[in-house]
């Protein structure tokens, strides 16, 4: 259907909620125009398929066809369009070959240099930046920062003081977050202290500006309401890091569960425990944002990626207990040892977190009627007993 077409019959048929899977071959062989198409329905546009194929005729190699491929990157980039792209490309009999061609095109002459802006370079920002160039390539970095913390921090968690990472990386930054946000960065990384992410991540959907921010969004249960109110919230412009769900631990556990090998679920028992004043061995633990209450720390905050697996595996509970506190000798003004006992879909659940154990722990067990299953975290390891 011809674009105006298409909106008569989706304002016809009351479909508020619709979305549209758009395929710019399929249009181009119709001989719509894409600028047409963008400017009416591009709103509603929520994955673009790339194919190219010829007027009234079948798939053909990029570029060869009828579509502009360069109109509708320029509304990517222009609109921030933030939604799956897939590449449909032509294919021949020797398949591969032919698909790597096409894809080196569109990348050679539509992908851009991303901006991608970093708030917060510390140990876990400079993690998420070295990914980011893994997976995307050169980009180019933006950061707002207030420490100036600049020296390199390895994956294993030392300092490099010969190391600048804004000379490594030829980083802009910048002082305040208006500034950084005018860059227009085509996405944000949210690494800072866990109290300060609620206000950075507001300030970037306002702008329409896509985050993915680290655990958690939010230290409070009034923060929570707040975030749901926040304009663009959702899936496709903010994404937290509960990275612990797609460990291939975590992946198997709820694989075994789901297939009632183990039966009904009876029962959870979990433990992580670490040495909190070891989690960066280049400063002082009394400077962690995870030993301060006013910058959102704690066991519970700092952990809390046990608690997401286990909303993972068994959904929310429908009651929570806990007990603890700052129980230790560490020098810091939040909980140290937290013990939680929860109930979900009449399993219950405990949960032990300390920041106290030098032999770090992340360890647990679910019990079902028909046996069990024992997981340990930091040696990847996974056992079933049901025998």
């Amino acid at each position: 259907m011809a674009p105006n077409e298409v909106m008569t019959f989706i304002n016809n048929v009351g479909l508020k909620n619709s979305k549209i899977d758009y395929d710019i071959g399929n249009s181009a062989s119709l001989g719509y125009s894409i600028r047409g198409e963008l400017s009416t329905y591009g709103h509603l546009i929520n994955d673009i398929h790339l194919k190219d194929r010829a007027l009234k005729g079948g798939p053909v190699v990029f570029i060869t066809g009828q579509a502009d491929f360069g109109v509708l990157f320029d509304y990517i980039y222009k609109t921030r369009f933030s939604c799956p792209i897939a590449t449909q490309s032509y294919c021949d009999d020797n398949g591969i070959d032919i698909f790597k061609k096409q894809l080196n095109w569109i990348q050679e002459r539509y992908i851009r240099n991303m901006k991608i802006l970093f708030i917060g370079l510390g140990g876990v920002g400079q993690r998420h930046l070295r990914n980011s160039i893994t997976l995307l390539g050169e980009i180019d970095v933006h950061a707002f920062r207030t420490r100036g913390f600049k020296s390199e921090v390895t994956n294993t968690l030392s300092k490099n003081d010969n190391e600048n990472i804004e000379s490594k990386y030829s980083i802009v930054t910048h002082s305040n977050i208006a500034d950084a946000l005018s860059a227009n960065p085509v996405a944000v990384i949210i690494a800072n202290p866990s109290s300060m992410h609620f206000d950075l991540l507001k300030a970037c959907l306002e702008k329409n500006i896509p985050c993915f921010v680290e655990k958690p969004m939010v230290t409070s249960s009034e923060g929570i309401d707040e975030l749901l109110k926040l304009k663009n919230f959702g899936v496709k412009h903010s994404m937290v890091g509960f990275q612990l769900r797609y460990s291939p631990v975590v992946q198997k556990l709820k694989e075994i569960i789901d297939s009632g090998i183990i039966g009904k679920v009876l029962s959870f028992r979990a433990e992580v425990c670490e040495y909190m004043p070891g989690f960066h061995p280049y400063e002082d633990y009394k400077d962690l944002y995870c030993s301060k209450r006013e910058l959102g720390g704690g066991v519970v905050m700092t952990q809390i990626h046990e608690l997401d697996m286990l909303v993972h595996l068994f959904g929310m509970p429908e009651s929570v207990y806990a007990l603890g506190g700052h129980l230790s000798e560490l020098e810091i003004d939040v909980e140290d040892n937290v013990d939680i006992l929860m109930s979900s879909a009449n399993i219950s659940i405990f949960l032990h977190m300390d920041f106290l154990q030098k032999n770090k722990k992340r360890e647990g067990v679910i019990y079902g009627e028909d046996g069990r299953i024992e997981y340990d975290l930091i040696n990847l390891e996974l056992k079933l007993i049901n025998e």
